[in-house]
């Protein structure tokens, strides 16, 4: 089944098979959260089409659009894809060792 855009952005589409269906840009994987945790972090729209040569300026904005055309949904995706809410969600923690570096080991503990 292709992909279809969704209605009003002709640049986003869903795609069940492409991380769980979330928005992405069309033609590529790249998600709506990849896009704004990119600009969160300091990344300009020139920046993201340096690094993603693939992809065009009105896609850019098209998904920056959506994103605030539909924050609620694209922020809960940006919660529970942080990685200590994914740790939690598979029964795991992890301690910081190390600049960089942590150990992950299960929540459960033999007693």
């Amino acid at each position: 089944m292709a992909a279809e855009p969704i209605a009003g952005y002709r640049h986003i589409t869903r795609d069940p098979g492409i991380s769980g269906g979330e928005p992405i840009i069309a033609g590529s994987r790249i998600t709506m959260r990849s896009v704004v945790e990119c600009v969160r972090a300091g990344d300009t729209p020139e920046s993201l089409l340096e690094a993603w040569a693939h992809v065009t300026a009105g896609q850019i904005y098209s998904a920056l659009s959506y994103y605030y055309d539909h924050k609620e949904e694209i922020d809960r995706l940006i919660d529970v894809s942080q990685p200590d809410r994914v740790l939690a969600s598979l029964g795991l923690e992890a301690e910081k060792v190390a600049d960089g570096a942590a150990v992950v080991r299960s929540k459960r503990r033999s007693t």
